[in-house]
């Protein structure tokens, strides 16, 4: 699984480190979540990243998927179609 948050929807509240562990997501030095990985291997791992998807209040954590011409597309979550 890949995964990355999206700078701009951000708002630092914490909740991703909160329901994983400090091998997945860090702070920056604006306060901000980052993926410190981008690909997500042990099936452990993916259900804690799933679990951060839905407590992001912002939907800032994303699955990228690629499109046939190569561009970046982003996977929506619920809370974006809500």
């Amino acid at each position: 699984m890949k995964v990355c948050v999206v700078d701009e929807r951000c708002i630092g509240c914490g909740s991703c480190v909160a329901v994983t562990n400090e091998e997945i997501f860090d702070f920056n030095d604006e306060g901000k979540a980052f993926a410190k990985v981008e690909v997500i291997e042990k099936e452990e791992d993916i259900e804690m990243v799933k679990n951060a998807m839905d407590y992001c209040p912002t939907a800032a954590i994303i699955e990228p998927t690629e499109e046939e011409n190569g561009e970046a597309e982003v996977k929506s979550t619920d809370k974006e179609n809500a």
